[in-house]
């Protein structure tokens, strides 16, 4: 069919040419016939050359647009499975979160147990340490007291003795205090 046509166009081509060649004198049917034939021949020899090449260029075009579609529908496809996991994805993001605040307020529950936990601690400790320093600063005001007291019973005492001791008094004291001296030294050596 494609080659009637180009048949076809080809003496119509050529019955123009003819006619301009004899500068309007009409063509003689053997003449006409001839060069309809001349150029079937050469147009018959350019399809019969050029058909397998341009099929083959055709052939390798549609073979390529076939791949580009082939392609074009994997990718689509693929896009398609991305676009899927992703929707998915984003479902669980939801889910995610939740567990993930979860997690944030128990572990926010923990700390703050440890830190209570920890100040009970150390609240003890201090407790424990200022009980101890005041339990020492009153054994050393006791002991200051007592000291205190015993110099004011010493300085009393002695003042009330001082009051009533007479000379005759003090003298024998002195004696008494020589005679037990004596009595000390002479018992020694025989304990020797």
């Amino acid at each position: 069919m494609v080659h009637a046509g180009l048949l076809l166009a080809a003496a119509s081509f050529a019955l123009g040419a003819a006619a301009e060649e004899g500068h309007g004198t009409p063509m003689t049917p053997t003449a006409f016939l001839g060069k309809a034939l001349n150029s079937l021949i050469l147009f018959g020899a350019l399809a019969y050359l050029l058909a397998k090449t341009v099929r083959n260029l055709l052939d390798a075009k549609s073979a390529g647009i076939d791949r580009s579609i082939r392609e074009a529908a994997e990718s689509r496809s693929g896009a398609d499975r991305r676009l899927e996991d992703a929707r998915a994805r984003l479902a669980g993001v939801g889910g995610e979160l939740e567990t993930i605040r979860k997690e944030g307020e128990a572990e926010a529950a923990r700390a703050v147990s440890r830190i209570r936990e920890t100040a009970d601690r150390e609240a003890d400790r201090l407790k424990t340490l200022t009980r101890q320093e005041i339990e020492l600063g009153v054994r050393g005001g006791l002991r200051e007291i007592r000291g205190f007291a015993a110099d004011l019973a010493i300085r009393s005492a002695e003042d009330h003795i001082r009051k009533r001791m007479t000379d005759e008094d003090h003298a024998r004291l002195i004696d008494r205090s020589i005679e037990r001296l004596g009595r000390l030294r002479d018992e020694e050596p025989s304990a020797r």
